[in-house]
């Protein structure tokens, strides 16, 4: 090897040496949160991680959902739990019947928009049905694991909650509704709770929107002041923008 054939190779050389040492520089660890394995044999069928329902505050607690699968592949028993790496499960809310046995809660698509605070405090919407009354419910809740508040339930306002929240420190969670207008007319909304007082962050009417909502995975965030960020489209056909609110005027 000449003296030109040695400076090419140790060129060479040097070019495929650096992604390696670039990738090793940008390697990240992973701490395991829970598994399948965490929560032992099912009575009947096995119990399956969801993959709609995920969340993380900043001291590294989760929120997930678990449900399970039974041998004919239904699919039941909806639980949201929170946990941190290497800590116990804290089970937050269960699928079921109610203490008065005449209602059952369903936690919408296996746990779907399950939000955490930095509290541990998790937002999340539940449907129930009302046997002997004959209806059905619609609600979004918020529960530390030990008590359950109500932000806003269906029978106690002309709403239709939808299933993705989010939750802030202060405990406000904001959700997305259709909320009824008449018998024939709904109008989708962005709004904000605390279990005592509703806000109106935004509506399709008030802010010339075609669509606001939680369809095709369209999510809301609220940070710890109250302000909410969310997308909207329309009023033009094929036109979607981001928009801040808090119930006052709109920030594009």
């Amino acid at each position: 090897m000449n003296v030109h054939h040695r400076r090419a190779f140790a060129i060479f050389v040097g070019i495929v040496m650096i992604p390696a040492v670039q990738a090793r520089a940008g390697e990240y660890s992973f701490s395991r949160i829970v598994d399948s394995d965490s929560f032992g044999p099912a009575t009947a069928g096995t119990t399956v991680l969801s993959d709609q329902s995920l969340g993380l505050n900043n001291n590294g607690t989760a929120v997930f959902a678990t449900y399970n699968r039974s041998i004919n592949a239904t699919a039941s028993d909806t639980r949201i739990y929170t946990a941190n790496a290497g800590g116990p499960l804290n089970l937050i809310v269960a699928e079921g019947s109610s203490p008065n046995g005449q209602d059952t809660q369903y936690l919408g698509s296996f746990g779907y928009g399950a939000s955490i605070n930095d509290s541990g405090v998790v937002a999340y919407w539940k449907e129930t049905s009302v046997f002997n009354a004959g209806y059905v419910t619609q609600g979004i809740y918020r529960s530390d694991g030990t008590t359950i508040y109500e932000a806003t339930v269906s029978n106690s306002q002309p709403l239709m909650p939808q299933m993705a929240t989010a939750i802030n420190n202060s405990g406000e969670v904001a959700f997305f509704v259709d909320n009824h207008m008449d018998a024939e007319h709904l109008q989708q909304a962005l709004m904000k709770g605390n279990g005592s007082t509703l806000v109106t962050v935004a509506s399709v009417s008030s802010g010339g929107f075609s669509s606001i909502n939680d369809s095709d995975g369209n999510v809301c965030t609220i940070n710890s002041a109250g302000a909410v960020a969310f997308t909207a489209y329309g009023p033009a056909p094929l036109t979607s923008g981001v928009y801040v609110g808090s119930g006052g005027p709109l920030t594009t």
